[in-house]
């Protein structure tokens, strides 16, 4: 059996809370957790749990990892650069299979969005598929456990890489800005003394 990751978009609370309820009764989940779109990137974990206590630190470190980097400036990137993987027609298929699912959240998740992430262990991914459509769920995206936690690894990785760009780009401006200000003074003291 593989360990997936999915995210199940509901377009109303009710429905997500009720799949996410349901969700507790299933024994092929590891641990799921209710996920709220308050603003463009603004995203609060409302509830969870898991059923494994050897799993719960993982996928919780995973999805919270996840929705940090999603919610932080990190969301703008994928949201910008990345929305082609996930495509804009809002009628795609309901199961958008082989999807980045961070880009997934970044791009197809908006403000009033409910979804459910969930980590399952499956053998046929269409009997939780079902479910979550019969409760409402559209769209739904998945990637395995391992992919999303490489996947998680990376977007930290870039996450710091593009800080200290920032960083580094900021000194650069300061440094312009001082020598601006310090040209600035020369040529008013130049003027003061006539040393032109």
């Amino acid at each position: 059996m593989e360990k997936n990751a999915v995210i199940a978009v509901f377009p109303k609370d009710e429905q997500a809370y009720k799949a996410f309820m349901d969700l507790k009764e299933n024994e092929r989940i590891i641990s799921a957790g209710l996920v709220t779109v308050q603003g463009e990137y603004d995203f609060k974990l409302k509830d969870s749990f898991t059923t494994r206590d050897d799993s719960g630190w993982l996928t919780g470190s995973v999805f919270g990892s996840a929705i940090g980097l999603i919610g932080g400036p990190l969301g703008v990137l994928f949201g910008g650069t990345l929305g082609a993987l996930v495509g804009a027609d809002s009628d795609a298929a309901q199961v958008a299979s082989d999807q980045v699912l961070l880009a997934f959240m970044a791009t197809r998740l908006s403000e009033g969005d409910t979804a459910v992430l969930i980590v399952v262990e499956e053998d046929d991914e269409w009997v939780l598929d079902r479910e979550l459509i019969a409760a409402g769920a559209d769209p739904i995206a998945r990637q395995s456990l391992d992919t999303l936690i490489k996947e998680v690894a990376r977007a930290e990785m870039i996450a710091g890489d593009v800080a200290n760009l920032v960083r580094e780009t900021e000194k650069a401006e300061n440094k312009l800005a001082r020598e601006k200000k310090i040209n600035a003074k020369v040529a008013e003291l130049k003027t003061r003394f006539n040393l032109d």
